[in-house]
């Protein structure tokens, strides 16, 4: 029998009925977001709004912001937002956004440092406040973080029972476009408790909407044709909406949102009963009006035969693994209710008339505090990763036992290295680590002037690595003495390549530098697109016989003469063709892979700039493929998708082999290999062991 670590409890979640209202005394407060200070005149802008705010509603006791405080998440730009704040009297409470922390510098240090925490709780007239940070460092996407997950329910469970909680955050839930990975994790939690209103940004409008009795509101922003604020008006029993457009008198009421969550208990809870055959039973005294159902955000269809409350699904349009289904049903008294289930498959086997083989792709999984950015590092029959939870794990794969940790305060986005023995990595604390790969003991530490969200280098006794400080800096492997840095104009986030003695990187300041690596002095630099926001910034360079293989976030791939910088060729995607912007390229032979944000594993010859290889993944539905960098073994290529998918390519044939689901979780890393066997971390808050051939074809 196989062993399971971390294992995954509860493949159904769990219904709770809605509570009891509690004592509330009224007051009022306003609601904007998406304020993006550091582009155009936005910062005056939110001083006008605020003041504006102040003059028309002064009976509001607090401003809640959600996200997108500013445009690229800067040191300065954070500065200038908490500056702009004082143009009110008001308290303002305010969360990230993904503006906030995918181009800082910091990731979100600075925003805790000069804004203040990202998650945090208070109460009001009978009311819980709690604002959540559900952004990701470096990415657009929205995640709810294990550990903040665990913050949530413990700050709702301590509630008296039925008093109301309104909760903030940035990105939308149940989106069309897919924001978060887990939403529905977040909806089955707040389920059990009295929520009856969410605040969310990211639109730019006005949008509102209701599941499970909770409704979701989005805010306006400060500048714009739509720009504008809520007010809302909070009394015993009700929470009443008011749209209010900056310079304009006039005043769009909505309806009333009730104190007490309306109960969720029509539907019961969903459940697998058997092969491809699920059940959604009413609760007695309600019936169905319409459902349907969507399974990993590919399959969808309507859920019949609900009178006898099961209905069937073809799961053999998905591939192997693990899936996630959602309901959506609509109840006669016009409620929507979601419902989401976690269900495992197999492949068919040439002996079997079971749709579900006993024979699992995923052999083992460990659990993760949070979700997981930082690529594992398999050495010998030891594993090294990272997480964002803030441990750095070292993971005995023979016996799936963790080995060693070591807690490094903060998120780890870092690949570690191991080299003679010693494994190095580093975190957003701004140190570099080196630890005994054996024991976990720490030999040397050296930090930096800000976060580090790249990985290292090590070649010839030396630590190449970019800091969040705008520096490259070489340190000794054997001391983690700084040998010398090097300055860029902003942060750097790959790591660099290295051949014949010198470096090459790019930054978060559209130059493409050349460094010597002994000395760290400049020997060319060259801009790498038309602006800074299209900089060489994200996808690490690959160099191999004078060539320098860089990609900027135009969707060009440029190829650079090693010399002096000068281009050797260039491919210019066609117009609305998105192609290469965040996995880094593996070299085999005079081929260079990479994956794209439009779904495809793409292929250019180092030497002509030819792009002969050319692989949709999912033709059926686009997946992005982000930070996720290939692996190459033999003659198949292995990727992880956005959408929480392992893709085998076979090169030759430019095919896709086969695919395994390991739903619900986007998949920003690169798989590693031990034997015939693939690891890869998911946002899932886990770690993934699958066959390297899985039971069948896709």
């Amino acid at each position: 029998m196989r062993k399971l670590f971390g294992a995954f409890a509860g493949i159904c979640f769990m219904l709770s009925a809605g509570l009891a209202s509690a004592e509330v005394t009224p007051f009022t407060f306003v609601h904007i977001s998406d304020v993006h200070v550091g582009s155009g005149n936005n910062e005056e802008a939110l001083r006008k709004g605020l003041k504006e705010i102040d003059k028309a509603v002064p009976e509001a006791e607090f401003i809640i912001i959600t996200g997108d405080v500013t445009d690229l998440g800067s040191g300065d730009e954070l500065t200038s937002y908490v500056e702009a704040l004082k143009a009110t009297k008001k308290k303002v409470y305010s969360v990230p956004g993904n503006h906030d922390g995918r181009w800082s510098e910091s990731g979100k240090e600075m925003f805790k440092k000069i804004v203040g925490p990202s998650y945090e709780k208070w109460d009001n007239n009978g009311i819980r406040f709690i604002s959540m940070d559900v952004s990701m460092l470096v990415e657009q996407y929205a995640h709810f973080d294990g550990a903040q997950m665990k913050k949530l329910e413990a700050d709702l469970s301590s509630l008296p029972e039925g008093a109301p909680a309104i909760i903030s955050f940035h990105h939308p839930p149940f989106h069309s476009s897919r924001f978060f990975d887990n939403d529905l994790e977040f909806a089955e939690l707040i389920r059990k408790y009295n929520v009856p209103l969410v605040l969310d940004g990211h639109g730019h409008s006005y949008v509102r909407y209701a599941y499970n009795g909770t409704s979701y509101a989005m805010g306006g922003s400060t500048f714009g044709a739509n720009a504008g604020y809520r007010v809302w008006k909070v009394s015993p029993d009700a929470i009443n909406g008011e749209i209010h457009r900056f310079g304009k008198s006039e005043v769009e009421s909505e309806d009333p949102i009730p104190m007490t969550r309306a109960t969720d208990s029509a539907p019961g809870d969903l459940k697998q009963a058997s092969a491809g055959v699920f059940e959604l039973k009413p609760a007695s005294g309600y019936e169905f009006k319409s459902a349907s159902y969507k399974i990993d955000d590919l399959v969808t269809g309507t859920a019949t035969s609900l009178e006898t409350g099961r209905f069937e699904v073809d799961v053999k349009k998905l591939p192997v693994g693990r899936h996630e289904i959602v309901v959506t049903a609509e109840t006669g008294d016009g409620l929507k209710h979601l419902r989401a289930c976690l269900f495992d498959t197999s492949a068919v086997t040439a002996d079997s008339s079971s749709l579900f083989d006993p024979i699992s792709t995923i052999t083992r999984e460990w659990a993760l505090g949070s979700g997981g950015q930082a690529n594992p590092t398999v050495n010998g029959d030891v594993m090294y990763v990272g997480a964002n939870d803030g441990l750095f794990r070292a993971i005995d794969l023979k016996t799936g036992d963790i080995k060693w940790n070591a807690d490094l305060t903060r998120e780890t986005l870092s690949t570690p290295v191991v080299v003679d023995g010693r494994v190095y990595t580093a975190a957003l604390d701004g140190n570099v680590y080196c630890f005994d790969a054996e024991t976990g003991k720490e030999i040397w530490k050296t930090g930096t002037d800000n976060a580090i969200l790249a990985s290292p280098l090590v070649a010839d006794g030396r630590v190449y690595i970019g800091s969040g400080d705008f520096h490259m800096y070489a340190m000794s492997a054997d001391t983690g003495d700084i040998l010398w840095k090097f300055a860029a104009q902003k942060h750097i986030k790959m790591t660099p390549a290295l051949e014949n003695g010198k470096l090459y990187f790019g930054a978060w300041d559209n130059w493409f530098y050349c460094v010597d690596a002994k000395s760290g002095e400049l020997v060319w630099k060259v801009p790498a697109s038309r602006s800074v926001g299209l900089s060489s910034a994200t996808c690490n360079p690959a160099v191999k016989d004078g060539r320098v293989l860089m990609v900027t976030h135009d969707y060009s791939v440029r190829c650079l003469d090693a010399r002096n910088g000068s281009h050797l060729w260039m491919y210019k995607p066609a117009k609305d063709e998105l192609g290469p912007s965040y996995s880094s390229a593996v070299l085999v032979g005079d081929m260079a892979y990479l994956g794209s944000i439009n779904g495809h594993v793409v292929g250019y010859n180092m030497v002509t700039g030819e792009k002969s290889f050319d692989v949709d993944v999912r033709p059926e539905k686009t997946d992005a493929l982000f930070d996720s960098a290939p692996l190459i073994r033999g003659d198949k290529l292995y990727i992880g998708s956005v959408g929480g998918n392992v893709y085998c390519i076979d090169i030759p044939s430019q095919k896709v082999a086969w695919s395994v689901a390991l739903q619900p979780g986007f998949i920003f890393t690169g798989p590693a290999a031990w034997g015939d066997k693939l690891l890869i971390s998911s946002m899932g808050n886990r770690i993934f062991e699958i066959p390297i051939e899985p039971v069948s074809p896709r």
